[in-house]
């Protein structure tokens, strides 16, 4: 599950999902732990992405505005 980030005049907040609120699927399987490790370094991995992505963004402006 992917979390979703809600702007709020130039914070994020992150909205939590049912993991954050006690929920998932946890103990049932025995993997819980192990997915939602894998998931957090997914999700990581997405968020400097989409940061180094903002960034350049930032910098081709900078670049235009020149």
């Amino acid at each position: 599950m992917k979390k979703k980030k809600k702007k709020t005049g130039g914070e994020e907040e992150e909205m939590g999902g049912a993991r954050e609120r006690g929920g998932g699927r946890g103990g049932e399987d025995g993997g819980g732990r192990e997915e939602d490790e894998k998931e957090e370094e997914v999700e990581e991995e997405e968020e400097k992405e989409e940061e180094e992505e903002e960034e350049e963004d930032r910098r081709r402006k900078r670049e235009e505005e020149k």
